[in-house]
């Protein structure tokens, strides 16, 4: 049995929302903040970090306390963020001033 299968008994559906609700903007903003911490970046580990946001993707929707239209527009975001990174720099360039999506600090975390 899932948590929040086994929450449901005891917290109302705004609670369980509460709690889970936030997981997926963590996991998001903590996966755009690891490539500061990245030593290198390759290919396959940028296609190894958007099969594996697709799969949390996939498990954090399949929890019914949170929006997977969220889920799904929060990872996304995670997804095209290393995407830019195979890139080149040319073309990364204007890719980030043309999409105001992402913050300046996000932007100054590529270079």
């Amino acid at each position: 049995m899932r948590r929040d299968e086994a929450m449901a008994p005891f917290l109302e559906c705004p609670k369980r929302n509460y709690i889970f609700g936030g997981i997926c903007s963590i996991a998001a903003n903590a996966s755009i903040k690891a490539l500061a911490d990245m030593r290198s970046i390759n290919l396959f580990g940028v296609q190894q970090i958007c099969r594996n946001s697709i799969a949390l993707e996939q498990a954090l929707a399949a929890i019914p306390s949170i929006n997977s239209e969220a889920v799904q527009q929060r990872l996304d975001r995670v997804r095209t963020y290393y995407e830019l990174l195979n890139m080149p720099f040319e073309a990364l360039l204007a890719s980030l001033w043309s999409m105001s999506t992402f913050l300046q600090l996000q932007s100054t975390l590529i270079f």
